[in-house]
């Protein structure tokens, strides 16, 4: 991602402005225009893995099950999208892909984590920030190191509901 380059200056009236390259404000719509074609291609991730895994079983996530997995979630999808990776955006595609609203408050407070321990970087643009990813290898052995444990979950589940006594 580029970084905004703005200049501020005072303007007669005594107010503080802004000054934003044309190029910037191009680069920010362009990266708007993509966000729909982004957020579907997240959509068909999630549902591909659904039909995958149980058909034309709809899933209920669990509110604690989708939040105790945030940062990896966050992870996946800064890494499926190349624009509108601020956290609101990032709560709205939780919401929407397994209908479970994520905390401001706890969002960002995984975004500072993760841009402290390198894996992410921020960009500072018009409105808002937008994160990156930074470490590209470390977050992605941190998302591989998620699907192996969410598997191995899934087997002793599966363990259980086979072999298991439930009477």
């Amino acid at each position: 991602m580029t970084q905004t380059k703005s200049q501020a200056t005072a303007s007669d009236d005594g107010e503080h402005r802004v000054k934003i390259p044309i190029e910037t404000l191009c680069e920010e719509l362009r990266r708007h225009e993509t966000s729909e074609k982004l957020e579907t291609e997240i959509s068909k991730a999630v549902s591909a893995a659904e039909a995958a895994l149980f058909g034309t079983d709809s899933i209920d996530y669990s509110d604690a099950s989708v939040k105790s997995t945030t940062e990896a979630l966050l992870l996946a999808f800064i890494s499926l999208r190349e624009s509108n990776t601020h956290g609101q955006q990032l709560i709205e595609d939780v919401d929407e892909q397994f209908g479970t609203k994520l905390d401001q408050g706890r969002t960002y407070r995984v975004l500072h984590k993760l841009l402290e321990s390198g894996r992410l970087e921020r960009c500072e643009l018009v409105q808002t920030k937008a994160y990156s990813l930074d470490d590209t290898k470390i977050v992605r052995a941190d998302i591989e190191a998620a699907v192996r444990q969410h598997f191995a979950f899934g087997w002793v589940f599966q363990a259980a509901l086979e072999l298991g006594v439930f009477e």
